[in-house]
């Protein structure tokens, strides 16, 4: 026994993790076409012109690397969700509950009304 939780100590302190960790650590960045899953919440949010809006935000646990058409985030947690009124009509329904999304065309934040690290506004939902 001891000699197994020796090895395993070495091994995690010489690189050698767990196979399922690697596989999690060499996973491809999310892009354009990919399809997601994540719990999506309904946040609340300031903008400097002193009005509220409600967002749509796809947490990913663990954050995840996404692919923009212009650079790499490293380690997104927050996707928000924009899209028609009828998309935002679909994740109001769905507050709080896991979501699939196929997304496409994902940008970084460019204005005020931008709260996730990833902003997405041409998606589907598949589930």
């Amino acid at each position: 026994m001891m000699h197994t939780l020796c090895w395993f100590g070495l091994a995690a302190a010489v690189g050698l993790a767990p196979a399922a960790a690697r596989a999690r650590a060499q996973a491809p960045c999310l892009a354009s076409g990919d399809v997601i899953s994540g719990k999506v919440a309904p946040v609340t949010a300031s903008h400097p012109n002193g009005s509220t809006f409600t967002a749509y935000i796809l947490t990913l646990s663990p954050p995840r690397c996404v692919t923009t058409a212009d650079q790499r985030i490293e380690a997104a947690a927050r996707l928000q969700l924009g899209g028609n009124a009828g998309q935002q009509a679909t994740l109001r329904r769905r507050a709080d509950a896991v979501v699939r999304v196929r997304i496409r065309d994902p940008f970084t934040p460019e204005t005020a009304w931008h709260i996730g690290d990833v902003i997405v506004v041409d998606y589907d939902i598949v589930n």
